[in-house]
């Protein structure tokens, strides 16, 4: 089978799975996660000739850095909707007042800034560096 015919299949199988749940009522994404964890585990990537690997590997690179930026666009269209609304809110509740909003806000973005660090050092720290040799 003709290689970019077989990743089009591939491509293909998870959104048919994706279409199929929605279709039945269930989670499409979860649908479309499952399939590609069985594809994975199956080693349908795994086992293909090395043509195939390498032209995978880029497609999914590239789908991966297309979906990230498609999700950072839209959660940019949606947040001066939300932060409206919520100051709308604000106003509205005697007991909310707009500085709380910002407080809060604030102190959440330090606490999940503060805990990414931690954790990437972490973790750093225990895996070898690429340029430091290592023993068979």
């Amino acid at each position: 089978m003709i290689l970019p015919l077989k990743l089009s299949l591939c491509c293909c199988c998870l959104f048919a799975s994706y279409l199929i749940a929605e279709h039945i009522g269930f989670s499409g994404i979860l649908a479309a996660v499952a399939a590609g964890m069985t594809i994975s585990k199956s080693g349908v990537i795994r086992n293909a000739p090395l043509a195939m690997r390498l032209r995978a590997d880029s497609v999914w690179s590239m789908l991966e850095f297309v979906f990230n930026g498609l999700v950072f666009i839209m959660l940019g269209l949606q947040l001066p909707v939300i932060w409206t609304s919520s100051v709308i809110q604000a106003d509205l509740d005697p007991e909310v007042e707009v500085w709380m909003l910002f407080a809060r806000r604030l102190c959440y973005l330090f606490c999940v800034t503060d805990f990414t660090f931690y954790m990437v050092m972490a973790n750093e720290e225990n895996q070898p560096s690429l340029y430091e040799k290592t023993s068979p």
